[in-house]
């Protein structure tokens, strides 16, 4: 047989290995840019560099940008990928992936060896801005990841409570008359458990200060400790100030809008283990509309 007759048939066979290798790529190139939901397998949860796989659920099929759909699982989340955020080890940050994973480092050791093993980042994308945010960093041998401080800061946040602060006069006031401000709250406050992505998460707060705003244009005041209501049997005042309680006084007429915003120190703990804090965090602003009247004497016969 002739060199040509030979060599034609390999041809055609390399041909159409690599149309059967360009295939899959394209479907999986154009399934990453237009899919609505991706797919991880159920490995991510176990040990190995498999974590590190995720494909696109697309026209009922789940593709696996690896080229292995068996095992594939849609996600609830869309977009959601998964990273390799490396190992953490202290005084090494060149073994942990700050770009993509902050620097909330997440120590992992393999369940056999005990050895450093790599974390993972489950993450979602901002349709809007398409930036990805870290919604749980965890270790390839826990099944239930556990919640960053991210995550429990959200969670935190819409928990706080939104105080009304207490004015007296409530609602009609006099000029050079203090009002006197408090805010309705004891220093700490425990807040019900509650479950955050499988993990029991409780928090306590603590206050730690409030600014108060006036709507006059006067600067804003800073408390640290809520104040407390006026008491006309207990601790009456019978001037224009009083210097037993916190307040503000309007020297003109007209109607303001008093806002107060408290700022809590919040402790956390997982799954009942040891407390560790948050840092500050500011609750709801809260505002009250007050009408400030001028007092005119008046001769009666």
């Amino acid at each position: 047989m002739s060199l040509a007759k030979r060599t034609k048939p390999l041809f055609l066979v390399m041909g159409l290995v690599i149309l059967a290798l360009a295939v899959p790529a394209y479907l999986r190139a154009s399934a990453s840019t237009t899919a609505v939901t991706t797919c991880v397998t159920p490995a991510q949860t176990h040990v190995g560099k498999r974590g590190r796989d995720y494909g696109v659920y697309m026209d009922s099929t789940c593709t696996d940008t690896a080229g292995d759909s068996s095992g594939m699982v849609p996600t609830t989340q869309s977009p959601t990928r998964v990273v390799d955020c490396g190992i953490a080890v202290a005084g090494h940050d060149d073994r942990w992936n700050v770009a993509q994973c902050g620097t909330h480092y997440q120590a992992c050791a393999d369940a056999i060896t005990h050895g450093s093993e790599d974390a993972f980042a489950t993450q979602t994308q901002n349709p809007a801005s398409n930036r990805w945010t870290t919604t749980t960093i965890w270790c390839p041998q826990t099944t239930t990841p556990t919640p960053n401080p991210d995550t429990l800061r959200q969670h935190a946040i819409r928990l706080l409570p939104a105080l009304a602060p207490t004015i007296n006069p409530p609602d009609n006031g006099l000029v050079n008359l203090e009002n006197i401000l408090s805010n309705p709250t004891s220093t700490r406050r425990t807040l019900p458990a509650a479950n955050v992505l499988g993990t029991t998460v409780r928090l306590r707060l603590h206050f730690d200060h409030a600014t108060w705003t006036y709507g006059d244009k006067s600067d804003p005041d800073t408390t640290h400790d809520p104040g407390q209501s006026y008491d006309q049997a207990a601790n009456p005042c019978h001037t224009l100030q009083c210097p037993d309680y916190f307040g503000h006084t309007y020297t003109q007429p007209g109607t303001y809008t008093i806002s107060t915003t408290i700022t809590w120190t919040v402790d956390y703990t997982l799954n009942n283990r040891d407390w560790a804090t948050l840092g500050p965090l500011n609750g709801p602003t809260t505002r009250h509309t007050t009408h400030i009247r001028s007092a005119h004497t008046q001769l009666v016969p």
